[in-house]
């Protein structure tokens, strides 16, 4: 994989690597990242769970109606 990298002089090089990180610490940043932001992906998967639990409740109402109706 050829990556675009910034090169020390502000353009832009590019490199081959099989990490597809252009700085060595790159897996610490973004390491870093998420640990400085853990409660923002705690809140993110929180509110996919509340939507996934009203998405089945709302499945299961119209199973129920379908069920229930004398036209099908």
């Amino acid at each position: 994989m050829i990556s675009r990298c910034e090169a020390e002089d502000g353009g832009e090089e590019l490199h081959y690597n099989k990490n597809h990180c252009c700085h060595p610490d790159c897996h610490g940043k973004i390491d870093e990242l998420f640990s400085d932001k853990i409660y923002l992906v705690g809140i993110a998967a929180l509110v996919v769970a509340v939507v996934m639990i009203f998405e089945m409740i709302l499945s299961m109402v119209l199973c129920c109606g379908i069920r229930n109706s004398p036209v099908y």
